[in-house]
């Protein structure tokens, strides 16, 4: 009996003296701790475990100039090293990534190819360009085209008078529809003439003139001077388009080839009258704007 309980308490003896060497290890993959307790996976471990367990940092010294070395990416055998540049500054170290060796022959193999690749898409292009000279027998440089003009002196006649007429009958044509228009100022107060116009007191003009400049162009310009100044701007487009169809016109009538042409005397009376009449209306608003205090 006295035995058995002396093997007791050698037993709690060497476990007590166990305890305070080291701890117990937890069956879960706990951390041990002091008094045999272990932090489950997931749990915040106590300060003082945090001290045991974690080993203390590596001090790395600070190298006296600038340099490069190379560490693994991912620790000691992790792969191929990256090669890291160490700078000082103000008697601190820090490191710099550069590019390597590897990274420079890449990116010069890039450019090579891309530059490669269009001087050929170039010289493709001109070879076709050429073929295409060739094949419909056009001069492929300034020494060649005398030749040519000789050799389709015809040709080269007639095209230039087809194009030429084509241009001047699709400007007449331009200058026609646009004395056309109904929402030209040069046709405000369509039901009146020039005359009857004339005829009215210019207060009564002035009045209704600046309703429907303000009627047009307020929403837009967000302002009566505003809306003014759109108005004077597009009475001197109208101005400037119908003194050059007139004088396009007046031009071409003098010629023996104007009866091929879309123009008129009819045409000419209308564009002159529209300009006499824009004239008018421009005079109105701008005696109206002298007695304004903007």
């Amino acid at each position: 009996m006295v035995m058995k309980s002396r093997a007791h308490f050698l037993v709690i003896f060497l476990w007590s003296t166990f305890l305070c060497a080291g701890g117990v290890p937890s069956k879960a993959g706990g951390a041990p701790t002091p008094g045999g307790a272990a932090v489950l996976p997931g749990a915040e471990a106590p300060a003082y475990a945090a001290a045991i367990v974690a080993p203390p940092p590596t001090k790395v010294a600070a190298p006296a100039h600038a340099g490069e070395f190379a560490i693994p990416a991912g620790g000691a055998g992790a792969g191929a090293p990256m090669t890291l540049q160490v700078v000082v500054q103000g008697g601190s170290a820090h490191a710099a990534p550069v590019v390597t060796a590897d990274a420079r022959a890449a990116t010069q193999t890039t450019v090579t190819t891309l530059v490669s690749n269009v001087s050929q898409s170039i010289s493709e292009a001109a070879q076709n360009l050429q073929a295409l000279l060739q094949q419909h027998n056009i001069p492929s440089n300034s020494g060649e085209w005398g030749g040519f003009f000789r050799a389709h002196k015809k040709g080269v006649i007639i095209g230039s008078v087809v194009i030429t007429y084509a241009t001047l009958c699709a400007v007449l044509v331009s200058g026609n529809r646009y004395c056309a228009r109904d929402d030209l100022w040069a046709r405000w107060q369509p039901l009146m003439s020039i005359k009857e116009l004339q005829k009215l007191a210019q207060a009564e003009l002035q009045k209704k003139l600046c309703e429907d400049i303000l009627k047009a162009y307020l929403l837009k310009e967000k302002s009566r001077i505003g809306a003014y100044l759109r108005f004077m701007k597009d009475v001197e487009k109208e101005e400037r388009r119908l003194a050059q169809h007139i004088t396009l016109c007046t031009w071409l009538q003098r010629m023996p080839f104007s009866r091929f042409l879309p123009i008129s005397d009819e045409k000419l009376k209308r564009a002159r009258s529209l300009k006499k009449r824009l004239a008018f209306i421009k005079h109105i608003f701008i005696s109206w704007s002298a007695q304004q205090d903007f």
